[in-house]
């Protein structure tokens, strides 16, 4: 689920209506008009940065070059490195000259190098900041989430725990529970099904989507190794 943006920016305002009404008693009228123009550009702004995300979730790099404009540091790093990987050449020129924001992204690039991820899952992620880099129709947005990169059938796996069973007596047979959701590199949700227990199955279903898909971007892994940011591999693409 994509965070209203308009909504966000709705609640926004109305703080600051209050700040402005305080602000108006001790200042006079003329502290409205003030008021009223930070309205705009925060309503503007974030409208913008919201229409940037949707072309993100569309594959284009240059939206994701904008967009490492216009976040904190962690997010702007990764969709700079993103727009590097669906062939934006300025993206490309940035990155070489600073090949240390690879490092320092909120998601670690391996992430999106098709079968590169080093371990089914590696790392917890809330809902809320999966949200604001594109993932939709997210089960809950008070829970976090682990997450498995993208595979060679292009699919990525969010895993969300559903329950516990404590130790016996002895201390064993301690169980953690969860349920896993299958989503496309543009954190797309692409099957309702919620795969209990078995991240497996819930990769199967990247078999059938990379059919169904052959007209995919292609990464442009090879830029990133000619810059030093991978070391050279063979890829899947």
């Amino acid at each position: 689920m994509v965070i209203n943006m308009k909504e966000e920016a709705g609640k926004k305002v109305d703080n600051m209506d209050v700040a402005g009404k305080r602000y108006s008693n001790m200042h006079g009228s003329g502290s409205k008009q003030v008021v009223r123009k930070i309205e705009g550009e925060t309503m503007r702004t974030e409208w913008d940065r919201a229409t940037l995300l949707e072309r993100c979730r569309s594959g284009d790099s240059q939206a994701m070059l904008e967009m490492s404009k216009c976040c904190d540091t962690e997010f702007a790093n990764m969709w700079l490195v993103r727009a590097v990987l669906y062939g934006n050449e300025e993206a490309r020129e940035l990155l070489r000259c600073n090949p240390q924001r690879a490092s320092n992204t909120f998601l670690p690039i391996e992430n999106f190098i098709p079968g590169k991820r080093t371990s089914w899952f590696n790392g917890r992620y809330h809902a809320v900041s999966l949200s604001e880099i594109g993932f939709d129709n997210l089960p809950s947005m008070d829970e976090t989430y682990m997450l498995a990169g993208l595979s060679k059938e292009r699919v990525i796996v969010l895993g969300m725990e559903t329950g516990y069973e404590p130790p016996d007596e002895d201390g064993f047979g301690a169980e953690t529970y969860y349920s896993y959701y299958v989503y496309d590199e543009f954190f797309h949700r692409i099957s309702p099904k919620a795969f209990e227990d078995n991240p497996h199955a819930a990769y199967g279903v990247g078999n059938e989507y990379i059919k169904a898909h052959g007209d995919l971007p292609k990464l442009r892994m090879d830029w990133l190794v000619e810059d030093g940011i991978l070391k050279a591999e063979k890829f899947s693409t």
